[in-house]
């Protein structure tokens, strides 16, 4: 109907942001899940792999 706009669901982001969205968190928990693959046998990090597992989370470089 000509006058009209859409109106977008209160609160719902479009599908593309969702979509990145989901993405990124997959790609920011994939080092997490590689290292509980690797560690299964014994899934608890010392200090340096929790500072390590931190930095690979948060997308920044551990402090050198």
């Amino acid at each position: 109907v000509k006058g009209e706009k859409k109106v977008k669901a209160a609160g719902r982001p479009s599908g593309g942001k969702v979509r990145h969205k989901r993405q990124a968190l997959q790609d920011m928990a994939r080092p997490l899940k590689q290292w509980l693959y690797k560690h299964r046998d014994n899934p608890y990090p010392t200090k340096t792999e929790k500072i390590l597992l931190s930095a690979a989370f948060s997308g920044c470089r551990p402090p050198s």
